[in-house]
């Protein structure tokens, strides 16, 4: 696996170099007809032998082993083809080069790679120069002094980036990682961005102590080093969670914590019985082939832990990834945080409980649904307790449906028509007179939906709403009811 990742790593740097290459040849590439260098030097090595075969023993083995060698391409083929001019015989040379520097015969390994740094250093054509030194990134760890050579400042811009993200091919621990460490803390934006890249590329392909590296270079201000790091360790998956655990629980600096615990919610989150519920509630559809997973539920002690950490980034992200787990272990976690003196936290907190189990919590979203200093936090609230989905909550999303924000009053009035209990009905119908024609309209599309007679008056009344939507709203509930006035332009 590791071997097929470093060809692909390197197939993708090829592609970025051919670019170069293209258009920018030595002049002298052969005539139509006319046989290519590479072609001329085949065929007269073919000749040159062919006596000796006539006299050699036919015997099967010596053939398969004569017929195979002279199929595979050989180190004096390849610098014919570098030497060409033609686009497709030196990237042809080049991919042939690489394949001889991973042949068991060392003698022969290092020669091919010889002939790729000479290209590095010498060729004329700049982007022969780069491809050169992808191709030696193949075998990083074979030539990471010379490859360390190309990172110089002395060197154009091209082979030091590409120099760059070859070392990130080599295994870590290292000069490679010491190099790029350096090159981490270059003052060249470009520079700096290729090195962080390339070393959590070295540190995510190896195993714990690489995962260590990782989880440390979380939280750092300088570049986009944490946003790299924390993207490689949720690729990881549950091999870095204990890891990620020890970062949340003993990591002494708060940007670091964040990051880890974020990096734990990704990781465990997937499909859950509150995910499922929600989504069929909302007539979702998946789309596309994306591969899910149910949701890990060994995140949560470490969530749990993040949720008490004295720094508010952390809590806030903590609850955000316990509503990821869909568990109802997590709801008296999140019912709690709905007391956090940090708005954010509890407006998380609050979000999250949409898509728990979370009955347990119904007196405590009340609460945050009446009183909340924040109104973001309030609107939350009131959702969480309408996919409760029982009457039971239907006096606090009455009192909700006064709140001084609109958004509040129309989450209210969407909740209600969720769970359709009679008692919201008047207070529905007190919504259609709301200043935002929002609010109006969510109102009118509850009332529609419970299909009750006692309110034809009010949806007939709703008619002569202003705003097109909630007049069209009120016709599509009268039309449910079988009793509608008048047909709408454009009414459904």
């Amino acid at each position: 696996m590791a071997r097929l990742l470093r060809i692909a790593q390197f197939a993708g740097l090829l592609i970025l170099t051919v670019g170069y290459i293209s258009g920018c040849s030595r002049p002298g590439t052969p005539e139509a007809g006319q046989a290519s260098p590479s072609e001329a030097a085949h065929d007269h090595d073919h000749d040159h032998d062919h006596d000796k075969d006539q006299d050699s023993d036919q015997d099967p083995d010596a053939e398969k082993a004569k017929v195979k060698a002279e199929q595979e391409p050989s180190v004096a083929d390849a610098k014919t083809g570098m030497d060409s001019g033609e686009d497709t015989a030196i990237m042809e040379s080049i991919r042939n080069l690489v394949a001889l520097m991973d042949s068991d015969d060392k003698r022969l390994a290092a020669e091919a790679g010889q002939v790729l740094l000479n290209a590095a250093k010498t060729h004329e054509n700049i982007g022969v120069r780069t491809a050169a030194i992808a191709g030696l990134g193949a075998k990083a760890d074979a030539w990471i002094s010379e490859l360390g050579a190309f990172t110089a400042e002395s060197n154009p811009l091209n082979l030091r980036l590409t120099a760059i993200e070859a070392l990130g091919m080599a295994s870590p621990g290292g000069e490679a990682e010491k190099r790029l460490t350096e090159l981490a803390d270059s003052e060249d934006p470009s520079i700096k961005r290729a090195a962080v890249t390339a070393v959590t590329a070295l540190r995510a392909g190896a195993g714990a102590n690489e995962i260590v590296a990782l989880v440390g270079q979380l939280g750092q201000r300088d570049g986009d080093r944490s946003a790299q790091a924390a993207i490689a360790l949720t690729l990881k998956g549950k091999d870095a969670l204990p890891f990620l655990a020890e970062a949340v629980r003993d990591g002494a600096d708060a940007r670091q914590r964040h990051a880890a615990a974020m990096c734990v919610a990704l990781i465990c989150a997937g499909t859950n019985p509150s995910q499922e519920r929600f989504a069929k509630a909302a007539h979702s559809t998946r789309k596309g082939e994306a591969q899910t997973h149910p949701a890990y539920l060994e995140g949560l002690p470490i969530l749990k832990a993040a949720l008490s950490d004295e720094a508010p980034m952390v809590r806030e992200i903590a609850a955000q990834g316990l509503g990821y787990l869909g568990d109802a272990r997590a709801t008296p976690l999140l019912a709690k945080a709905l007391d956090d003196k940090d708005v954010h936290v509890r407006r998380r907190a609050a979000s999250a409980l949409c898509t728990l189990p979370a009955e347990a919590a119904q007196k405590r979203l009340e609460q945050a649904a009446r009183r909340d200093s924040d109104p973001e936090t309030r609107r939350f609230a009131v959702e969480a307790l309408g996919w409760l989905g029982t009457p039971s909550v239907g006096p606090a999303l009455i009192a909700a449906s006064r709140d001084s924000v609109a958004e509040v009053r129309r989450a209210a009035a969407i909740q209600m028509g969720r769970i359709k209990d009679k008692s919201t009905l008047q207070s529905l119908v007190e919504l259609f007179k709301d200043p935002n024609e929002d609010v109006r309209w969510s109102a009118v599309q509850a009332v529609a939906g419970m299909q009750d007679r006692e309110a034809t008056q009010y949806l007939v009344a709703a008619l002569d709403d202003p705003v097109p939507q909630v007049a069209n709203a009120a016709e599509a509930g009268l039309q449910r009811l079988g009793v509608a006035k008048r047909r709408l332009p454009g009414a459904d």
